[in-house]
């Protein structure tokens, strides 16, 4: 079977329609009807089902859709840094927003310095966002504190960050308290789907409460802020709310059944063809 069995294929399942399917691809009908027939002559199995003029995935479809992807993603990377020789000094990282705002300059300071030259491409967004970058190969590997699918990375442990319950000296209690006695406290929170949020979800869970949020919020600066001003307590890398507490502008809400800590991972699909400088990047990372 050739890359371009494979690429009608794909097609053919994004589209759930032949008819579709050849239009997208500027074929004929009939082309991508043979080319599906083909598919499934060589491998001997049916690869889609047809119900009310719709067609579905089989088991067996499904099962090559996973194989195709991959096949395919691994022969675009390869025909890029081929034809391209930049790309074999260039790494596409992702990090969460609170690698982002704490750890990154000084990743991308300690890389600068031990890889002369190194070309570094970083997105920064919430974890659900770089989980999907590192699906679609948009990027070569993530930093985060924690992934929804684990069974195709290569995850390996970095660094761990420590977190900090804040709010306005006006505000809180005067003490440490348990983690129960912190739910009932108006909470300033990421939103979901951030690895902060992913975090503080279970350590309330592990003690059988939940947080109930009264602002949810994309923007670390904002529930600083909102804290500051005494609408509530926000928990956040202690990195970016340490001018606020030297400053006296924030207190800490200390626990005493927990501890406020994240560990940050590296991780990376486990069909990924690593560069050379790939792998110094993980190296030094690493370190």
């Amino acid at each position: 079977m050739t890359v371009r069995h494979m690429y009608i294929f794909k097609t053919v399942c994004e589209c759930q329609s032949i008819t579709a399917a050849a239009g997208k691809l500027n074929m004929t009908q009939p082309a991508v009807s043979v080319a599906i027939k083909e598919l499934e002559s060589f491998y001997q199995v049916k690869l889609f089902e047809r119900m009310n003029r719709t067609i579905y995935l089989t088991e067996a479809g499904n099962t090559l859709r996973e194989y195709a992807d991959s096949i395919l993603d691994q022969f675009e990377e390869a025909e890029a840094v081929l034809r391209d020789g930049t790309s074999m000094a260039r790494c596409r990282m992702g990090v969460n927003v609170s690698v982002g705002e704490t750890f990154l300059p000084g990743m991308l300071k300690l890389l600068e310095e031990k890889i002369p030259g190194i070309h570094m491409e970083v997105l920064v967004g919430n974890t659900v966002t770089i989980e999907e970058k590192l699906n679609e190969n948009e990027i070569d590997f993530a930093v985060v504190d924690g992934l929804k699918d684990q069974t195709r990375r290569v995850i390996q442990p970095l660094f761990r960050g420590e977190m900090a319950a804040v709010c306005a000296p006006s505000y809180g209690p005067h003490g440490p308290v348990t983690v129960k006695e912190l739910a009932g406290y108006r909470l300033l929170l990421r939103e979901k789907g951030s690895g902060n949020r992913v975090c503080i979800d279970a350590m309330f869970e592990s003690h059988g409460c939940s947080a109930r949020p009264v602002v949810d919020s994309i923007s670390d600066l904002s529930l600083l802020k909102l804290a500051e001003e005494g609408f509530g307590i926000t928990i956040l890398p202690r990195e970016l709310a340490a001018e606020q507490l030297a400053a006296g502008r924030l207190k800490e809400v200390k626990l005493t059944d927990d501890t406020l800590e994240r560990q940050y991972f590296i991780a990376y699909n486990k069909k990924k063809y690593l560069t050379g400088r790939m792998k110094e990047v993980l190296q030094v990372l690493k370190l």
